[in-house]
């Protein structure tokens, strides 16, 4: 690394940088700024991470702090984040997420594995993950999503995030099932395994094809297709 290259200035546990810094693989337990381009050469751990500007990483990703990236972030490994991440631009990860806090993206995001946000997911925007979509609290999708595996929440919104009329061909895709402990509210998606959760909505523009099962409410508009009809349960019957 040459001064030619990038600032920096240290504190006793920030290290920060201004304009390109190329970081190599390793781990710094220190809480890490970046103002600029960003490039990290491998795996690599740090404490804390918030960047200003494009953000590459060629490996593994381990955060023990929380991780805002304020612009476009590509990540050629895992993402492991012990608090929360919150990332404002385009957004593609290569191979699994793990984050003990909650995830919030603006933008569209890419995950070619599985994602799991503890505390809850907020993706606005276009969302693809190519495998199963998990938390303990609430994942919502303001936007198209395009999930291969189940999503698990607590509750599960995915809708339209305007007024705009969306064709057949737009629609979210879930290709799995959707579980939640609460409630679920879709619209313009078409879910290919089934619905379970206590209250159910589903709006307009909306194809089903496995089962729905619900405890105490269920709402189904007008022009929804639901392949099946609407099984009542027990909660008991609902995802732990």
């Amino acid at each position: 690394m040459s001064n030619e290259e990038f600032s920096a200035d240290f504190e006793p546990r920030v290290m920060q940088f201004e304009g390109f810094a190329k970081i190599p693989a390793g781990k710094i337990l220190q809480d890490i700024k970046i103002s600029g381009f960003g490039k990290i050469g491998g795996n690599f751990e740090c404490d804390s991470l918030h960047t200003e500007g494009l953000l590459r990483s060629k490996g593994n990703l381990v955060i023990n702090g929380d991780f805002k990236c304020e612009g476009a972030f590509t990540c050629k490994g895992k993402l492991k984040c012990e608090q929360d991440v919150h990332i404002e631009g385009a957004t593609s990860i290569r191979e699994s997420v793990n984050v003990k806090g909650s995830i919030h993206i603006e933008g569209a995001f890419k995950c070619k594995d599985h994602l799991r946000a503890i505390k809850g997911a907020l993706f606005a925007g276009s969302t693809k993950v190519k495998g199963d979509l998990s938390s303990r609290g609430t994942i919502k999708i303001l936007g198209r999503g395009k999930i291969s595996g189940n999503v698990v929440g607590e509750n599960v919104i995915i809708k339209k995030s305007d007024n705009v009329k969306l064709p057949f061909s737009k629609r979210s895709i879930i290709a799995g099932d959707i579980a939640v402990k609460e409630k679920v509210s879709v619209n313009h998606i078409k879910v290919l395994g089934e619905i379970q959760g206590r209250n159910v909505h589903i709006g307009e523009n909306s194809e089903i094809q496995g089962n729905v099962f619900y405890v105490d409410e269920i709402e189904i508009s007008p022009d929804a297709q639901l392949i099946h009809e609407p099984v009542k349960i027990s909660a008991e019957q609902l995802p732990k």
